[in-house]
């Protein structure tokens, strides 16, 4: 994101096109330079990141008006909620009957008037702080999206905005939390997709680990989708968290399934030690095996460690002080089950281990649960470097939140370089 942005006079073939909207952009915020303005919103076009044959000057504009938002954003230090809509064609305005004909025989939708409304209000109503560039089209079906073939959304972290990530500290680093990654990774997928919902999201691979160093800078990262694909009633979702340099540190997929379905819950695993839950393990768990600080200390009590797995009781987001309730995932809450591998490693192995990849994470329950909530380890297999187990979390009415696959944790020295 530019940090500095060098107007120019356009004078080459289609000047008219880029001075009708960068010109006049130009005009609006040097008008409105000093005041604290609380919402500012440009509408560009899909043809920004899709391109169209003949139609360079009108992609460059609204480019242009993508890069002038977030350099906005950033110089008003996220004081004032900036949007730049990549929009996909009306039904209305410039799609005249030849141009609707047009778009019809390429099978791409065309958004409603009472659609795109909507759309502009849900966006900045209640769209989340710092996603500048949104792209909308015509609804889960909107072939605009197939066309874009790569879709990508920029992420800005500041300790302001991620103020949590300060009780995630390993040596002293502040360390992106695989599970918030999950998180990005859902959210983008269901903004993507807004009349489906979020399943589960799978074969999750750390790829390289991230360090921020934002006591000294702004992190910027890209959120990239490369491909999408329908199998029968499931649209699937490929997605990479990219780094300064384009250096890929996270990938997964995501899938999406119809609201009304209703999918099957698996059979719990149980760990076979039942014994009482010890509030002070707990406390001590976190004097040694974990890092952890106050907004991610999720686990209230554990069990004692078995060969099999480890049992506990964990509480949620909502009572550690988050407030952003517009998660998909209760961040904190789900971290809790995977800090749970890492004590088992601790107390069986006498290792520290940090996640490397989860096959598989299905979600009965979005955003902040209630506590109290059980969660079982169930380890599946591990030797001296790794331990591969299942975790599941269920609520107070013994209804599951969520089950996950395949979570492998792997033997670190936690010399951790930064990454970004």
């Amino acid at each position: 994101i530019p940090l500095k942005f060098t107007w120019v006079h356009f004078t080459l073939f289609g000047g008219r096109t880029l001075s009708t909207k960068v010109m006049g952009l130009r005009i609006l915020l040097e008008a409105t330079h000093g005041d604290d303005l609380e919402l500012l919103c440009l509408f560009s076009s899909v043809a920004a990141r899709s391109g169209n044959r003949g139609q360079s000057d009108y992609a460059l504009s609204n480019e242009t008006l993508h890069r002038v938002a977030a350099a906005e954003w950033v110089r008003r230090k996220g004081r004032c909620q900036v949007r730049s809509i990549g929009w996909g064609p009306w039904e209305a305005g410039m799609v005249t009957p030849s141009v609707r004909t047009h778009f019809e025989a390429r099978g791409i939708p065309l958004i409603s008037l009472k659609d795109g409304g909507r759309a502009f209000v849900r966006e900045v109503g209640t769209g989340r702080e710092g996603d500048v560039e949104v792209l909308l089209g015509a609804g889960p079906e909107d072939s605009v999206r197939s066309e874009l073939g790569i879709f990508e959304r920029q992420f800005v972290m500041t300790p302001s905005r991620f103020p949590f990530l300060e009780s995630h500290r390993i040596r002293g680093r502040v360390v992106l939390p695989v599970v918030l990654a999950m998180e990005w990774f859902m959210s983008t997928a269901r903004d993507l997709f807004p009349a489906l919902e979020v399943a589960s999201c799978e074969d999750v691979r750390v790829l390289k680990g991230v360090v921020l160093a934002w006591e000294e800078r702004e992190e910027h990262f890209c959120m990239r989708c490369w491909e999408f694909e329908r199998i029968g009633a499931r649209t699937v979702v490929s997605l990479e968290l990219l780094g300064k340099g384009g250096v890929r540190h996270y990938t997964a997929r995501v899938t999406l399934v119809a609201r009304s379905s209703n999918p099957g819950k698996p059979e719990l695993p149980r760990a076979s030690d039942e014994a009482l839950h010890e509030g002070e393990r707990a406390a001590a768990a976190y004097q040694c095996a974990l890092f952890h600080g106050p907004h991610f200390q999720a686990i209230q009590a554990l069990g004692p460690s078995s060969p099999v797995g480890l049992s506990g009781t964990l509480r949620g987001a909502g009572e550690m002080g988050w407030e952003d309730d517009s998660f998909v995932l209760d961040v904190p809450l789900i971290d809790g089950g995977l800090q749970m591998a890492r004590v088992w490693g601790f107390e069986r192995l006498g290792q520290a281990t940090l996640p490397t990849r989860i096959g598989s994470f299905q979600l009965f329950q979005p955003g902040f649960i209630q506590g109290p909530v059980q969660a079982v380890l169930r380890v599946d297999a591990h030797d001296a470097l790794r331990i591969s187990s299942t975790v599941t979390w269920q609520d107070a009415r013994g209804g599951l939140i969520a089950i996950m696959d395949g979570f492998e944790v792997h033997v670190t020295t936690e010399e951790l370089t930064t990454s970004t």
